[in-house]
């Protein structure tokens, strides 16, 4: 950057000051002006350099200049940018906006400064973790995504505040001032846990979808319909159907799906037993109509804009017609070749879209009764399908993750969207035509520019995968096989502006370095092929397992050798370990397609003679975790034949079996081990959503069972000095228990938007760390790291966010919200379901 004085910016003062005046014009105006770029340049470094003179010449650019400081410079991209980088790149500049921020706690005239002030340095990728930011005054700052773990805004003045996004957790918000907070979203509606006395059964995820005048919702589970007012979101009417009284049965696992006429006087849902029902006049007692014709499950339904037609698609790879008035069937369009999943009325009605599992997508005309056009495109089988609301466009998403726009005038395909890694689940285009909107199994909700034919905005906060999206003017509904439909707000699209693409600051004292996180994750394993790399602890090697192979990698990702199991070829390696000496490998086998049997054998190499010396026979079914012990005298696997066995490598022999199915969850296989530090525990997790401590010298039975988790356990790790056990586990939590005594947590840790998969303690002269992995599909990352710092004192342990690479999902689990001025009910009531505290 250039610099005052230098010869090639000798008219940089002169044209400074002019663009200064113009932009403040601009901004206070609204005026345009032609040369934003270059407007833009000059102000910002105006204000960057002025910042950055002396502490005597800031002062007075604060104080003298008030028409500067009331300017809302950072509502432009532009700017923030150019701060934000200049942030990242000079510490004095950073330190400096941090005063800003404090001077506003005593001095009310910095409100405005200390605004801009913080939004940058959030931008900028500074993380708030502890801080103590009570009575600071930033009315109107975009916090947006801001990471502020355990931090104090006792007494603040954020009113205004962008806060979507943001992770609040454990955050003291005691009197603060939050009126007109944002939060980007509303509370979500929880469909999981209806009346389980007629609701037991397993399901296939949600639908949710808003009435054509956006004054309904729906939400629908298995045969359950529920309707709601879409301003407060109060139920106003359900209906439960004949499957809730089926609980678990594989085959009638399934999403249902609805659609609501234009004022909410017809609902339609399609059912698992072939037919459509057709309630009439919800506010009163509702009148029901059964539609028969299928011959399979019905996968969707959509009920046309002029409340005459019913249109359904089914798993008999038909599209059926029905007449409202006349309660029959009209016709059936038998070209697919596959089943259907989605269909869509034209706005004018006089046309239907339908997408197939056979990758095509059909447009037929409902007065002549036959197909139109067929759109060829997808290389994979369409999951859903809509028309714009002008009618000229169809939008369709499949099961590769790509969704197609296609112009129906022109019949022909006008644009492929990398919607998603996963699959899009439902796609859809927002009410007034300017966005595509789309949901999928990666868990994440889609924002496309229609125009720019580019992605807008992510939103993150379902822990599973999304099943369907809806919207209205204000928001986008989205159901989840987590049981929630969430309400994002799309009122004000320049609030996604700043939220892709976020470059955070790298902090060396506080985030843990690469070698840490590859020398601490030394278990390896995945889902069949396995994806982890083990690295050996006296750090000479990596070795990397793919179908029957171990590859031993040297610090430079040379190959050293290749260890092979000499298996059939449905043999693969799905778990490994390395002991402590770094001599020996142990790997267990996934079979594809096994069966119950001794034959899942353990194998043993040598490192240094690079051969299979040992196999271990046993186990009963496939081995998805192996272990060594750290004397390096025994190894240790569990097996989906729900045991955990104890080997002796010097006698090569099985010393003792643990059956871990006598306790915990109806399913007992185990998915993770791990040993005490004296070698004389070892603890077990897995799919009994279970932790068990077992002492080796007693088969019999653990000595505690560690019971509150709600899903699977996927990892355990003893801490470095045998008195704590971390468990991670599917249901998104971690959790720290007491190694010594007693079976109750001493702490939980949320926030995660995903599995928690793996865990790893460091202890370090600056205290105890725990370091989480989550797979929260972000970007195209779909491996989240977080380093927590462990604080205790007895039995009380308190757990804090050390660092995070970046945030995605609005977090604010144990926020203190006691005594709180201007919190609307429906922002409290959102923070309550997210785990916020009203009382201390």
């Amino acid at each position: 950057m250039y610099k005052k004085g230098e010869g090639v910016d000798k008219n940089y003062n002169k044209a400074s000051e002019l663009f200064k005046q113009f932009y403040k014009t601009h901004l206070l105006c609204n005026s345009s002006f032609l040369h934003k770029s270059l407007l833009d340049y000059f102000v910002v470094r105006d204000i960057y350099d002025d910042v950055n003179e002396t502490d005597e010449t800031q002062q007075v650019f604060l104080k003298v200049d008030d028409t500067l400081n009331k300017l809302k410079l950072l509502g432009e991209q532009s700017v923030i940018q150019f701060l934000a980088e200049r942030v990242q790149e000079e510490p004095t500049f950073r330190n400096q906006l941090h005063e800003f921020i404090n001077h506003s706690k005593t001095d009310e005239s910095f409100q405005n400064v200390a605004a801009n002030a913080i939004t940058v340095l959030v931008k900028a990728g500074v993380q708030f973790n502890g801080a103590d930011l009570n009575r600071i005054r930033v009315p109107g700052a975009d916090l947006s995504y801001g990471i502020f773990d355990h931090a104090q805004f006792q007494g603040a003045d954020l009113s205004k505040v962008n806060l979507q996004g943001a992770w609040i957790r454990e955050v003291d918000f005691n009197h603060a001032n939050m009126t007109g907070i944002e939060f980007g979203e509303n509370p979500f509606i929880i469909l999981e846990n209806l009346n389980t006395n007629t609701h037991g059964a397993d399901h296939d995820g949600i639908s949710c979808y808003f009435s054509q005048d956006g004054q309904l919702l729906a939400g629908a589970i298995r045969d359950t319909i529920i309707l709601y007012n879409a301003e407060t979101f109060e139920e106003i009417w359900k209906s439960c159907g004949e499957l809730d009284k089926y609980a678990r049965v594989n085959d009638l696992s399934w999403k249902p799906s609805v659609s609501i006429s234009q004022n909410g006087s017809l609902i339609a849902m399609g059912r698992w037993n072939n037919t459509i029902s057709l309630w009439i006049n919800k506010n009163e007692r509702p009148l029901t109509f059964n539609f028969i014709g299928h011959t399979d499950k019905i996968y969707c339904v959509s009920i046309s804009s002029n409340d005459e037609f019913i249109a359904s698609g089914s798993r008999d790879c038909t599209v059926c017609l029905w007449s409202i008035r006349e309660k029959r069937l009209l016709h059936i369009f038998k070209e697919h070749k596959d089943d259907v999943n989605s269909v869509s009325f034209s706005p004018n009605s006089k046309f239907i879209v339908s997408g197939s599992v056979d990758n095509m997508v059909y447009l037929w005309s409902v007065n002549k009764k036959k197909l139109v056009h067929a759109f060829e495109g997808h290389r994979s089988g369409v999951k859903s399908v809509s028309f714009s609301p002008d009618g000229e466009f169809i939008v369709s998403g499949s099961k590769d993750g790509i969704g197609c726009l296609w112009s129906v005038n022109e019949e022909k395909l006008l644009h492929t969207l990398q919607v998603s890694t996963d699959e899009v689940s439902s796609i859809l285009f927002s009410p007034n035509g300017e966005y595509i909107i789309s949901g999928s199994w990666d868990r994440t909700i889609s924002l496309w520019s229609v125009k720019e034919k580019k992605l807008v905005h992510k939103f993150y906060g379902h822990t599973d995968r999304v099943t369907s999206v809806s919207s209205n003017s204000e928001f986008i509904a989205s159901g989840s096989f987590d049981g929630q439909i969430r309400l994002w707000s799309i009122k004000d699209n320049e609030k996604f502006t700043h939220s892709l693409g976020r470059a955070l600051i790298n902090d060396d004292s506080i985030s843990p370095s690469e070698d840490w996180i590859v020398d601490c994750f030394d278990l390896l394993r995945g889902s069949h092929v396995s994806d982890w790399s083990a690295s050996s602890p006296d750090g000479k090697f990596i070795a990397k397992a793919k179908e029957q192979y171990i590859h031993l990698y040297s610090r430079e990702n040379d190959l050293i050798c290749t260890l092979e199991a000499e298996e059939q070829p449905d043999w693969k390696f799905n778990c490994i370990s390395i002991s402590p000496d770094s001599e020996f490998i142990a790997a267990g086998p996934w079979i594809e397609n096994g069966l119950w049997g001794n034959y899942y054998d353990i194998k043993l190499f040598s490192v240094t003679d690079r051969e299979l010396i040992h196999t271990f026979r046993g186990h009963q079914w496939q081995i998805n975790c192996v272990s060594f012990s750290p004397d390096g005298e025994l190894l240790a696997s569990g097996s989906w034949d729900n045991t955990m066995r104890l080997w002796s490598l010097k006698e090569k022999k099985l010393l003792a079996t643990f059956d871990h199915s006598s306790f915990g969850h109806e399913r007992s296989c185990i998915e993770c081990i791990s040993f005490s530090p004296d070698s004389k525990f070892v603890i077990t997790g897995g799919w009994n959503y279970t932790v068990a401590l077992w002492s080796i010298e007693n088969i019999e039975r653990p000595q505690e069972i560690f019971d509150e988790h709600k899903n699977i356990i996927y990892d355990v790790k003893f801490s470095p000095d045998g008195k704590l056990i971390a468990s991670a586990s599917r249901d998104s939590t971690v959790r720290i228990w007491s190694a010594l005594s007693g079976n109750k947590s001493l702490a939980i840790i949320r926030g995660f938007m995903g599995n928690v998969s793996h865990l790893a303690w460091n202890a370090t002269p600056e205290g105890l760390f725990l370091h989480t992995i989550s797979n929260e599909i972000i970007g195209n990352e779909d491996k989240f790291y977080r380093y927590w710092k462990i604080e205790q004192d007895g039995r009380k342990l308190r757990v804090k966010l050390q660092w995070a690479p970046y945030q995605s999902a609005l977090t604010a689990s144990d926020a203190h919200i006691q005594n709180i001025n201007g919190l609307s009910p429906m922002n409290e009531k959102l923070l309550i379901q997210l785990g916020a505290k009203r009382k201390p």
